[in-house]
């Protein structure tokens, strides 16, 4: 039989995990979308998370993360195999790579995929472009000559910049190899840029 006191510190254990589940919920996403967000450089992480939530919440549709940072092998691969890839950008000088990107495809109530070949009005009809502006991103879908709807990206120092910095401490590119998203950015003057 369960005593008035007993009963008392049960619930005042379940208040306080629902307090603590409420106060950690924007860092308690899916695991698939939180293995993606957490390899993001740790000046932005958060922002994707509630962006990510927010997509959630007021389009109705999932999210699937694709891709965030990419490493040095993994962004050689891409670039080797992605001829728009190449035309944008080298090996290093992406906002991928610094984990300041990430990709992403919508999937809708009715289990339709918005992707890399939706339409344009089709992924702006979901509303994700207000969400994005209210996070200062920058949208793949409106890049010149790269229809690039799944990325998303916080551009928030030149790329050239980066890459200096990463040079600078590593030797090169190349030596950087997976630590382009733990770099410390602070003195590089920040980038002027258009949110979605």
């Amino acid at each position: 039989m369960m005593t008035r006191t007993n009963k008392l510190i049960f619930t005042g254990l379940g208040l306080a995990s629902l307090a603590f589940l409420f106060t950690k919920r924007r860092t308690m996403l899916r695991e698939e979308l939180e293995k993606h967000i957490s390899l993001l450089h740790p000046s932005v992480q958060n922002k994707f998370r509630d962006f990510v939530n927010e997509v959630e919440n007021k389009t109705g549709h999932k999210v699937v993360t694709t891709s965030s940072h990419r490493g040095y092998d993994k962004s050689l691969y891409i670039w080797n195999t992605n001829s728009q890839v190449r035309l944008c950008c080298r090996v290093g000088y992406d906002y991928h790579f610094y984990g300041l990107a990430l990709d992403l495809v919508l999937v809708s109530p009715s289990g339709v995929y918005l992707g890399m070949t939706t339409p344009k009005q089709t992924w702006e009809n979901t509303g994700i472009r207000e969400i994005a502006r209210k996070y200062d991103m920058r949208w793949g879908i409106d890049f010149n000559g790269y229809y690039d709807p799944v990325h998303f990206d916080i551009p928030l120092y030149d790329v050239n910049d980066m890459a200096n910095r990463a040079i600078s401490k590593y030797g090169s590119i190349q030596a950087t190899a997976d630590n382009g998203n733990k770099l410390d950015f602070s003195g590089l003057s920040k980038r002027n840029y258009n949110p979605a």
